[in-house]
C-alpha cells in the first residue's frame, strides 16, 4: 500500500496531489536579490543554482533564470544610467524626467493592489506611463505574476530572515481563501511566491510584502481571482463549506504520529458530519438538489469511517485509513460541480498520483546509493 501526501496545496485546497519537487533555496535567493536592488549578488546566485538545479534535479529554474536575467539587464541600466548622467549633465526630457532615468526593477508594493498581474522586469519610461504602474499588465495578457494580497511589515529593528519568511508565509496564507475559494482552478504547476524585504532594503523603509501566484518558467494568461466577486450565491456556499473539509484534509500530521492522527482522524469525522448537516439543510436549485444529496450520503459515511480510524489500535489504523481516505474521492464532487456550473475537471489542478509514485526498489536502490 501508499500512503497519502501528508499535507495539502499551500492554498489550503484538497490533499489529493502529490508533493511537488523542492525548490532549490539560491534560485529562490537570486531572484530576491534581483529584485531588491542588488543584481551582483543575483547573478551570482543564479548562476550557481543553474547549476545545482541540473545536478539535484530541483525546482526553480525559471526564477534561478529570472535572477540572472534581471541582475544583468539590472547592471546594464546602472551601467548605462551612470555613463549618461555624466555625459548628458543630468539633462532634461520634455516630461521632466533625468535623461537616462529607468523605472526600478523592484516592484513596488504601494503600486500593486490585490488582483494585479505584473511582471518582474524594468519598464521603459513609455510603458511605465502606458500602464499607470511599474510592470502592471492586464491580466488577460502573458505575466510573470498575479498579486492576491499586499502587505506591510510592522516598523522596529530587522527581525531577521527566518522570522521575516515565518511571518510572511503565515499572513499571505491567511487571504489566499479569499482570493481563490475553489482550488479546483488553480493548475498543480503555479504556487505562491512572495516578494518581501531583506535586511538591506528594510534598512531603507522598505516594509512592503506582496503576496503573489507564479510560474517558475511559463507566463500565466487569465486571472486566477475566482471569489464572491466571481460567484453566485450557490457557488459561494458549497465552496465555502466544502473547503472546510479540505482544509483539514490539509493539515494531516505526519504519518508515522499515530496519536496525532487519531486526533486528526477525529477532527475529519466532526468536519464531515458538520459541513454535511449544513448542505443538507440548504434549499438547493433544483439541478443542484440531487447531486448535493448524493455527496452529502458519501461526507456522512466517509465521517464514519474517520470516527472508526481514530479509535482503531495502532495495529489496525493503517488500514481503517486507508478504507477513510478512499471513501470520499474527488470524483465524488463532480456532478454537484457540473449542477453548479464550476470546474469539474480535477486532472489539472491534481494530477494523478501515479506521478509520484515510487516504486519500493527504487526508494531502496536510492538509499543504497
Amino acid at each position: 500500500m501508499s500512503h497519502h501526501p501528508p499535507s495539502g496545496p499551500a492554498y489550503g485546497g484538497s490533499p489529493y496531489g502529490g508533493p511537488p519537487r523542492p525548490t532549490n533555496g539560491l534560485a529562490v535567493a537570486s531572484l530576491v536579490c534581483a529584485l531588491t536592488c542588488l543584481p551582483p549578488v543575483g547573478l551570482v546566485l543564479g548562476i550557481v543554482a543553474l547549476a545545482q538545479i541540473r545536478r539535484r534535479h530541483e525546482s526553480g529554474k525559471g526564477m534561478a533564470v529570472a535572477g540572472v536575467v534581471v541582475s544583468a539587464v539590472s547592471l546594464v541600466v546602472i551601467a548605462a544610467s551612470v555613463v549618461v548622467a555624466v555625459f548628458a549633465g543630468e539633462e532634461r526630457e520634455e516630461d521632466g524626467r533625468a535623461a537616462g532615468t529607468t523605472v526600478p526593477t523592484r516592484v513596488d508594493p504601494a503600486t500593486i493592489e490585490p488582483g494585479d498581474c505584473f511582471n518582474l522586469g524594468s519598464l521603459s519610461a513609455e510603458e511605465e506611463t502606458e500602464h499607470g504602474s511599474a510592470g502592471l499588465v492586464p491580466c488577460d495578457e502573458p505575466h510573470q505574476a498575479e498579486a492576491y494580497a499586499v502587505l506591510s511589515m510592522e516598523e522596529g529593528p530587522w527581525p531577521g530572515d527566518d522570522a521575516v519568511t515565518e511571518w510572511v508565509g503565515e499572513q499571505c496564507a491567511q487571504h489566499v481563501d479569499g482570493y481563490i475559494l475553489d482550488s479546483w482552478t488553480v493548475p498543480a504547476d503555479v504556487f505562491p511566491y512572495h516578494l518581501q524585504p531583506t535586511s538591506l532594503t528594510w534598512a531603507n523603509g522598505d516594509r512592503g510584502v506582496i503576496c503573489t501566484y507564479a510560474h517558475e518558467e511559463r507566463a500565466l494568461e487569465g486571472s486566477l481571482r475566482i471569489d464572491a466577486t466571481t460567484l453566485d450565491e450557490e457557488q459561494v456556499f458549497y465552496l465555502t463549506h466544502f473547503g472546510r473539509v479540505d482544509a483539514v484534509y490539509a493539515e494531516q500530521p505526519a504519518f508515522d504520529d499515530l496519536d496525532a492522527q487519531r486526533r486528526w482522524a477525529e477532527d475529519l469525522s466532526g468536519t464531515l458530519t458538520e459541513q454535511a448537516d449544513a448542505m443538507h439543510e440548504h434549499d438547493w436549485e433544483d439541478a443542484a438538489r440531487e447531486p448535493a444529496a448524493g455527496l452529502v450520503q458519501e461526507m456522512r459515511a466517509t465521517a464514519a469511517l474517520w470516527e472508526d480510524a481514530s479509535g482503531a489500535t495502532d495495529a489496525a489504523y493503517e488500514d481503517a485509513y486507508d478504507a477513510a481516505f478512499d471513501s470520499l474521492v474527488l470524483e465524488s464532487e463532480v456532478p454537484l460541480r457540473r449542477a453548479l456550473d464550476l470546474e469539474s475537471d480535477w486532472s489539472v489542478a491534481f494530477p494523478s498520483d501515479e506521478e509520484y509514485a515510487t516504486d519500493p526498489a527504487d526508494e531502496a536502490s536510492a538509499a543504497d546509493a
